[in-house]
């Protein structure tokens, strides 16, 4: 188990439609806490579908302690 970081999460922008992330039109955002998912045949919530999305993170990573990664 890690230290928690200081921040909230990272900033996803979930594209339906497609797993290349070049349908800008069908999206929608939210701050994930943890990137840690095993969706299998599910989905990662209204609106987004079950199968053909891709997901965008963006954010600051805050490594638990100095050292190599």
């Amino acid at each position: 188990s890690y230290p928690a970081g200081a921040g909230s999460g990272l900033y996803g922008t979930y594209h339906f439609l497609n797993t290349d992330l070049t349908l800008g039109k069908e999206y929608y955002n939210r701050v994930d806490t943890t990137v840690d998912f095993n969706w299998m045949q599910g989905t990662p919530g209204a609106p987004v579908p079950a199968n053909n999305f891709g997901i965008r993170w963006q954010g600051v990573l805050e490594a638990p302690a100095t050292g190599g990664y």
